[in-house]
C-alpha cells in the first residue's frame, strides 16, 4: 500500500511541558511510517499545555501522559 493509499494513522507521543505550559520536548512513541511523525511533532510544539505545580503550589515542569494523535483522511 502506498502512503497516498492511507486512510488512518496514529501517532503516539508524550510531550515535556516547561513551566510556562509550552512543548520543550516531543517524544515520538509510535508512528507509522509516512511523515506523521513529524506532523504530529509539529502539531504537540504548537499546542500550549497545562502547567504542573509542584507541593508549594509553584508552576514546574513535567511531562504529560501518553497522546495518541489521529490523522484521517476522508
Amino acid at each position: 500500500m502506498q502512503d497516498s493509499e492511507v486512510r488512518y494513522a496514529r501517532v503516539a507521543i508524550r510531550v515535556r511541558v516547561t513551566r510556562d505550559g509550552l512543548a520543550s520536548n516531543v517524544e515520538v512513541l509510535s508512528a507509522p511510517p509516512g511523515g506523521f511523525a513529524e506532523a504530529a511533532r509539529r502539531c504537540a510544539e504548537a499546542q500550549q499545555y497545562q502547567v504542573a505545580f509542584d507541593s508549594n503550589g509553584k508552576p514546574t515542569a513535567g511531562d504529560t501522559h501518553l497522546i495518541n494523535v489521529n490523522f484521517q483522511r476522508g
